[in-house]
């Protein structure tokens, strides 16, 4: 037989939170300096191109962003920088970004490329091989990627 739910067993907390609240919380975590996940020399010691892809930093970081750290510190979210990592490494080829579906500019595609070079050289190659063939007239493919350190040009 199914439950049947009294509702006068039911009690329901509503609250309001303010943005004094929020202050307040976000003073109690504490400052984060690093980055979200902490630590920026574990990333940049893996890959110099995922170093600048993930800590890129606005010219002035907003309030969001400053409360976001401070609650990911509160969390140790700095002690799921290794496994992030991996997976990085494991699924970094899937984040390349098709360069059939771009415009004039692949500034994207070749700053995850070389993210692919740092993490997986050997996935990296087979991009690489696959685009000289299929991509080889895109000059300003090949002018990113060569702006990123990636100097093979197509055959």
């Amino acid at each position: 037989m199914p439950t049947v739910w009294d509702d006068s067993e039911l009690e329901i907390h509503l609250d309001v939170v303010t943005r004094s609240d929020v202050a307040e919380m976000d003073d109690a975590c504490g400052e984060q300096e690093e980055g979200d996940l902490g630590d920026p020399g574990k990333v940049k010691a893996l890959s110099l191109a995922l170093h600048e892809l993930l800590y890129k930093e606005r010219d002035e970081p907003d309030d969001v962003d400053r409360s976001r750290r401070r609650w990911l510190k509160k969390f140790k979210a700095q002690d799921l920088l290794d496994p992030v990592l991996d997976i990085w490494k494991h699924r970094a080829a899937g984040q390349v970004p098709d360069p059939g579906r771009g415009g004039p500019r692949y500034d994207d595609e070749a700053q995850y490329l070389a993210v692919l070079r740092d993490v997986d050289p050997s996935t990296f190659k087979k991009f690489l091989a696959g685009w000289s063939r299929d991509f080889r007239n895109r000059r300003n493919l090949w002018a990113a990627l060569e702006k990123r350190g990636i100097k093979i040009l197509p055959r």
